[in-house]
């Protein structure tokens, strides 16, 4: 055989391995995820009146850390979960993202990406005021929601409210650190904790039957799927009362915005409160499309 043709034939077999890391790793980042993250602190910031352009390293420095912790969370589940991935309008929701268990990233790999990108969040974030601090929080939480023997998404209310607290407040809080917290910060903080616990609760849900078949102590496993649910609905609803009370005594301000989010916020409620433990797939879709509630909130207060 020609030497040209042994090296096209080579350089192809060294081409294939690239690329299937590449898509492994674009898979366990999951993007997706960083949308809420990324405009929590954007509000923050910009509601705390700081420049636009010095909230660049700061947005980047969320979505770096969430794709960081997002890939932690797979490693941390790489024995728990089966391989069976829940998805939401084709997108990954919950259970995991498959790229260990289709070998397309090894456990190291997904180890080492996590690292790297949780690192290089830290970097950025020591260019706005304490975002170190409250991205430093948002990791350790995240981590300590995956990692035994604290694994705190084994731990019932716990689990739900990590994820409020490190997917809403802390992103919220650490851009609304340009100046010094006022007290509608920290209310505009509380509601985004609720918020993403009764949306971000919803990958449980969808979870339900796979976790209390493997003997996990989630959330929904707990408290049983129908009471879960019922909690997570009153989660859901309970921000939008808030913000008309407080808005109302003009303890805090908010924009159209959130008309068109509370509308949406009800239509998958609606959907949510048909379901039933076999209606995984729908539950996943609502949780993906929460995606939306989630991200469309913050700039509420704008």
């Amino acid at each position: 055989m020609p030497t040209s043709i042994l090296n096209r034939n080579h350089a192809h077999k060294l081409v294939i391995p690239n690329k299937r890391i590449i898509v492994g790793i674009i898979k366990v980042i999951r993007p997706q995820f960083w949308i809420s993250t990324m405009t929590a602190s954007l509000a923050g910031g910009l509601i705390a009146g700081t420049p636009a352009k010095e909230l660049i390293p700061l947005v980047i420095a969320f979505a770096l850390a969430t794709g960081g912790v997002e890939s932690f969370n797979d490693f941390a589940d790489r024995f728990s979960d089966s391989g069976n991935i829940k998805r939401g309008l084709g997108i990954p929701s919950s259970g995991g993202t498959g790229v260990i268990q289709k070998n397309l990233l090894t456990p190291p790999q997904v180890l080492k990406t996590s690292i790297f990108m949780c690192s290089l969040g830290l970097v950025f974030s020591l260019f706005y005021k304490w975002a170190v601090f409250f991205l430093g929080l948002f990791i350790l939480m995240e981590i300590f929601y995956s990692l035994k023997p604290l694994r705190l998404k084994e731990k019932g209310i716990l689990g739900p409210l990590a994820i409020g607290i490190g997917y809403g407040a802390l992103p919220f809080l650490a851009g609304a650190s340009y100046q010094n917290l006022a007290l509608s910060y920290l209310i505009i903080a509380l509601l985004l904790i609720i918020l993403d616990f009764g949306f971000g609760g919803l990958a449980g849900l969808a979870d339900f039957r796979e976790d209390s078949k493997n003997g996990l102590k989630t959330f929904s496993v707990k408290y049983g799927f129908w009471k879960s649910k019922k909690i997570l609905l009153y989660f859901e609803l309970l921000p939008f009362i808030l913000v008309l009370l407080f808005s109302i005594n003009r303890i805090i301000k908010v924009n159209f915005l959130i008309i068109i989010t509370f509308l949406f916020a009800l239509y998958i409620r609606k959907i949510i409160i048909k379901t039933n433990p076999e209606d995984e797939r729908i539950i996943s879709n609502c949780h993906i499309l929460s995606i939306i509630v989630v991200s469309f909130f913050p700039p509420c207060f704008l």
